[in-house]
Formats: C-alpha cells, structure tokens, sequence
C-alpha cells in the first residue's frame, strides 16, 4: 500500500511534538521548561518537514512555504503558552499572516484576503474587545501579577495529549487516503463567465470585435438550443451581426492580409485578433438573423476569486449572516459582563463610602 509518508515516523514526530507542547505550556515549578518544550517540539515539527521534504524530491515546496510554515508554527506554539492574553492574540495575528502567506502560494487570494481581513482584523479586534472588558485592571503594587488561569495551565498532559491525538487520526486518514483518492473532476473551469456577462462582452470589445460586428453578443441561456449562446465550458460565443455584408468583407480583407496577400492601406479590415478568433463565416438562421462563432480570447478566463465569491454569495449567504450574527452576539455579551462588574464596583465603593461616613458620625 502507497502511503504518503512512513506511519511509524509520522506517529513519531506527532509525539515528539506532544512531548514539546506539553513541556512548553505555564506551569507552577521553580525550574520552568518552556525553553526545553520549544525546542523539543521545533525538533519534532522540523524533522517532520525534514522527512516529508525527502519524500516529495523534485516535487518538493519552495523556500518560502517553510519560512511561512515554521513562523505559522512557532507563532500558534505561542498563543497557547504565553502567559499573557493580550501577546497571546498579537501571537495569533503574527500566525494567522504566516497561514495567509502558505494561501497565497497556493494562488488562494480569496482565502489570503479572507484571513487578514477576517481574522486579523475583525474577530482579533473583538477578542481584544473581550479581554480588555472581561480583565480585571492590575493595581499599582502588583502591576506584574497574573491570575493564576493564565499563570498556569490547566490540565496540560491530558489536553496536549487529546490535540495530538486527534492530529494523529486526521494524518493518519490522510496519509492512508490521499493515495487513493479519485482524480479531480475537471468542469471547465470558467463556469463562473456564465455570471459575468459584463466581463465577457468587454473581452470582446477590447479587440475590436463588438465594435466591427456592429451587433451584440447573445445572452447566455441554458435553456435554449445549443449554439444560440455564448458557453463558458466550450468558450466559444455567436455574435449577432447587425450588417453581416459589411462584417464579411471585414472578414475576407483580414484573412488575406494574414496569408500576406496585398490589402489597401486603407481597407477596412478587422485587427488581426480580433480575425483570429472567427471560427467560420457568417450564418443565417432560419429567423433570418446572422450570427457569427466566434472563439473566447486567451485572456478571458474566470479568476479564482470570482468563482469563490459567486459561489460564496450565491451559494452560501446564510452562513455569512450567521458569522456576522456570532461576533455581534460575542460583543454584546462583552458589553454585559462588563457593565455587571462596574455596577458591582460602584455598588462596593458606595457601600464603603457609606458605611465610612457612618462611622464617622457615630
């Protein structure tokens, strides 16, 4: 059986990051093994990277995807150790930027975009939200002092030991799957042009053949007859002509004018790509209206950002309102917490003044 990569090592490396995190994470001891823990797991994570490097050859990523890998890394190891809130989510930040960097390696601007705008800024802004509501303000003789839930973990063996081993499931799967796994189905790719009529007929316009044909492009209609429509999946489109004589000529001076034939300076001629794109002669249909094939330019292709923001909207839009929902929920409920704890304050202060003021008098 082809796996991906050696079980043995792979379970290997996982514990010996275990190992490392477990060390790494606060703790009450007068010798403190974060130091140790870091390095153990940086040794485990690299020898991992190290290993699967080797197996993938040529094939392998380039310099970049291990610099963005190892700051991802060192960064969330970070988040879940330091002591401090607030540098944990600046920690967070610096990691959510690596795994932007990893995206657009893969040429996913939408999800590149998505981290930074999303994670980065949004909810990174309403977690400091929170934990600067839900803090309490440090005094000014114990300004260094931590609770002791940030000051030490909780539990720190069993729960490295359930992250590892749920990484150790979802690795294995993958490294028993991915070899069999059926090819991706290949759909075009430009299924997205069927929603961008705007951009089609400007890829048109711009070599001049809108403009020459003096008639438009035919709406896309999936229920119509084949051949009646511009089809992203062929990427071809007819043309309805307006003055299909005028357009013929065009047509005839231009294809002599490749051949190298002599054509008069002053001819009236489509641009050679625009030419270039006719697919045969003006036709006739049976509704006594002539259109022309044309082929779709080599510019003209749906971006991946496109297609994932069609699909986004069009497919998902309830999950983008729920999303919006949850952080709107998540600051009023900041908002709430916060506003018990100065009423409690202002109560507690009221009733020392009072009781100060009482004493006083009596």
């Amino acid at each position: 059986m082809e796996h991906v990569l050696s079980p043995i090592i792979l379970y290997a490396a996982i514990a010996i990051g275990a190992v490392g995190v477990a060390l790494a994470l606060p703790r009450k001891a007068n010798v403190n093994p974060q130091p140790l823990g870091a390095l153990i797991a940086a040794a485990g994570i690299g020898g991992l990277i190290a290993v699967l490097a080797m197996v993938a050859g040529d094939d392998r990523p380039n310099l970049f995807f291990y610099v963005f890998a190892f700051i991802a890394l060192g960064a969330a190891l970070r988040v879940i150790t330091h002591p401090r809130p607030i540098y944990s989510a600046l920690y967070f930040i610096l990691s959510i930027l690596a795994s932007a960097g990893l995206y657009l390696l893969l040429d996913a601007e939408f999800m590149t975009f998505a981290l930074i705008i999303i994670y980065a800024g949004a909810i990174l802004i309403t977690y400091l939200f929170v934990i600067m509501l839900a803090t309490t303000a440090p005094s000014d003789e114990g300004y260094e002092d931590l609770e002791e839930y940030d000051a030490v973990a909780r539990e720190p063996v069993i729960a490295t030991g359930a992250g590892f081993l749920v990484l150790a499931i979802l690795t294995g799967w993958l490294s028993v799957g991915v070899p069999h796994l059926p090819p991706p189905a290949y759909k075009g790719g430009d299924e997205a042009l069927a929603q961008l009529p705007l951009k089609v007929q400007q890829a048109f316009d711009e070599v001049g053949l809108l403009e020459h044909a003096d008639g438009e492009m035919l709406p896309f209609d999936p229920g119509s007859v084949a051949g009646t429509y511009y089809d992203p999946l062929t990427r071809q489109a007819q043309l309805l002509l307006a003055d299909p004589s005028r357009f013929r000529g065009m047509l005839r001076q231009a294809r002599a004018r490749a051949r190298g034939e002599d054509v008069s300076e002053d001819a009236d001629a489509l641009s050679p790509e625009a030419a270039a794109l006719v697919v045969n002669e003006p036709v006739t249909r049976r509704d006594g209206t002539v259109v022309v094939l044309v082929s779709f330019p080599e510019s003209l292709r749906a971006r991946n950002i496109e297609s994932v923001g069609l699909e986004l909207i069009g497919g998902h839009p309830l999950t983008l309102e729920m999303a919006g929902i949850i952080l709107l929920l998540a600051m009023l409920g900041a908002v709430v917490l916060a506003r018990k704890r100065i009423d409690l304050e202002q109560a507690e202060k009221l009733a020392a003044a009072t009781g100060t003021l009482g004493g006083g008098h009596a």
